[in-house]
């Protein structure tokens, strides 16, 4: 056999093809952010139009060659619709699912939320709950929140009542600042439950940390008295969200509403 007819099965040779279809693919990648003009994307003409469709034509050809960036924008684009682009959710999900194939935890958790709404797909809470495990574990504060939210009430695909599981997902979340996660976590340190142990001076250290990144019931509850993490004050209320410092136990109960936020 010639060294001619041997060259195409060179290792050599292939992994500089790949190397090649990859840099090409970020090109496309990065053509298509300029014409977004995404924060955080190097725009090469700044200060041009924002031109959806051209984009799309752009993160297309990337997401032909595997680029699983463009393919999370491609999902993101055909579900948010407008400026040239048409909404289209079972395009949405097409693109989500090659990237979170890939990995992508941005991906995961948007496929997760698709699924669990039965948006461009059949709803299989049992599938969204896989993926949006798998973003939790890749470090996505919104899929640990999310999945700290399934844990506590037994949605589907998740051990039911896991109360364990919740608190830690809930405590990642928080950590990586995540305000609704760090106000469930202030609530649940000051009434005791989901394998949290009460504690006052935890519950004021999440509470201020979820009002300083904004959250707008932790910041009202911040403006009236600090919590009253004692047990009377902790089984006082059973009702909704309040400002009150004896709404905590009440206030603990959000972390059991399963939702997906995109």
């Amino acid at each position: 056999m010639s060294a001619g007819s041997r060259s195409s099965s060179n290792p050599a040779d292939s992994t500089a093809a790949d190397e090649a279809e990859a840099a090409a693919a970020e090109s496309q990648y990065r053509l298509g952010c300029s014409n977004l003009a995404l924060k955080g994307c190097e725009a090469a003409g700044g200060g041009k139009r924002r031109d959806c469709a051209q984009a799309v034509g752009w993160l297309s050809k990337a997401a032909r060659h595997h680029h699983s960036g463009a393919q999370l924008l491609l999902g993101a684009l055909y579900e948010a619709g407008g400026e040239g682009v048409k909404q289209n959710y079972v395009e949405a999900v097409r693109w989500y699912r090659r990237a979170a194939d890939a990995g992508n935890a941005d991906a995961q958790f948007n496929l997760g939320c698709m699924l669990n709404a039965g948006k461009g797909v059949a709803p299989d809470r049992d599938a969204a709950a896989h993926w949006i495990r798998s973003a939790a574990e890749k470090g996505h504060a919104k899929a640990q929140y999310n999945l700290g939210c399934l844990c506590a009430s037994g949605g589907e695909g998740v051990r039911g009542g896991d109360d364990a599981e919740a608190a830690l997902w809930m405590q990642r979340a928080a950590e990586q600042g995540h305000a609704k996660a760090m106000f469930n976590l202030a609530c649940l340190h000051a009434q005791g439950g989901c394998g949290v142990a009460r504690d006052g001076a935890s519950a004021e250290r999440w509470m201020q940390a979820a009002a300083d990144a904004g959250h707008p019931t932790a910041r009202a509850h911040l403006r009236l008295d600090p919590i009253d993490a004692s047990p009377a004050s902790a089984r006082s209320s059973g009702s909704a969200l309040t400002a009150s410092p004896s709404s905590a136990a009440s206030s603990a109960a959000s972390v059991k509403r399963p939702t997906c936020m995109l």
